[in-house]
């Protein structure tokens, strides 16, 4: 996770940025007050991103720059009545790596959490998927 002109982070800052807020997120949602506000699914994975991060200090995310700026569900490409083929706006930013492409994965339960990893998380903008999360936090730390 080289930085670049678009990126000014270092690798080694923005591992270590999202080891810490991976762990945290999950140390919340796993309290018995709070384990009930996310999915089993949505733990699974955050526990998955969180363990292969921070064991195998893995780079779960990377940098792309060829991010869709709308939705899958919105049209990829119009070809208009000219002919002209208008591609979709793509921007950069930081996304998820495919589980198969995250290091580690040797000790034992290291399966545990991936398809809801794949399924959750993969190829989505890091940012997206944890404002979620950031949002539930913090409605749970406004009520202390």
């Amino acid at each position: 996770m080289a930085p670049t002109a678009t990126s000014p982070f270092s690798a080694t800052a923005l591992l270590i940025s999202l080891i810490e807020s991976l762990t945290w997120l999950e140390m919340l949602f796993d309290h018995p007050a709070t384990k009930d506000l996310i999915s089993p699914d949505e733990r699974e994975a955050l526990r998955f991103a969180r363990g292969r991060s921070r064991h195998a200090w893995a780079e779960a995310i990377e940098f792309r720059t060829d991010v869709p700026l709308l939705p899958s569900s919105q049209p990829q490409a119009t070809t208009t009545r000219t002919g002209l083929r208008i591609e979709p706006a793509v921007i950069a930013d930081w996304c998820w790596r495919p589980a198969a492409e995250i290091p580690g994965g040797k000790r034992q339960g290291h399966k545990v959490g991936k398809a809801e990893y794949e399924r959750l998380f993969a190829g989505r903008r890091a940012r997206e998927v944890l404002e979620g999360f950031v949002e539930i936090a913090s409605s749970v730390a406004s009520g202390l």
